[in-house]
């Protein structure tokens, strides 16, 4: 037997929560507990009655019939806001984005990373990869560098290479 702290009645202990991991139990009864609990928990609102066939959205608050809403799982479970509004709000997530971007505009010139020269876009390797969609270097640079490191490879030089002499 148990007196409980909040109504002062002697209970046996069958009515108090035992205290998980330990052999105690708590000392407040269960109803008491139960009470104190339900007393923290703010109020709900009250349902407004609806008649069997509509039912309120809501995202508008109005009253429509069930085939406004959406079955979510056969014909049983339907979705709380109306089609219109979900359309409406599936709409506003997708607005914001434009619908076709600007063409970015292409350089006519550039500067070559390994001689310093400003040249036209023609003298330049095409490739998609990069966001300016040429290589860094000019064509007779990278000529050049590639003749440089075959010859270095085959020890001799090679036919398409310009000659040094």
């Amino acid at each position: 037997m148990r007196t409980c702290t909040d109504c002062g009645q002697t209970k046996p202990l069958v009515d108090f929560t035992p205290i998980k991991g330990t052999r105690w139990t708590h000392t407040r009864c269960k109803p008491c507990r139960a009470a104190r609990a339900r007393a923290s928990q703010p109020p709900r609102a009250a349902k407004p009655y609806v008649p069997p066939g509509v039912r309120i959205c809501t995202a508008c608050g109005l009253v429509k019939p069930l085939d406004e809403f959406t079955p979510t799982n056969g014909a049983t479970y339907r979705k709380k806001i109306c089609k219109p509004c979900r359309a409406a709000a599936a709409k506003a997530t997708y607005h914001h984005r434009p619908l076709s971007r600007p063409k970015r505009q292409l350089a006519t010139e550039r500067t070559c990373t390994e001689c310093g020269v400003m040249k036209p876009i023609d003298s330049y390797t095409r490739i998609k990869s990069t966001k300016t969609s040429v290589y860094g270097r000019c064509r007779s640079c990278r000529n050049a560098r590639a003749c440089a490191l075959s010859q270095q490879s085959s020890g001799s030089s090679s036919r398409n290479c310009p000659s040094d002499s």
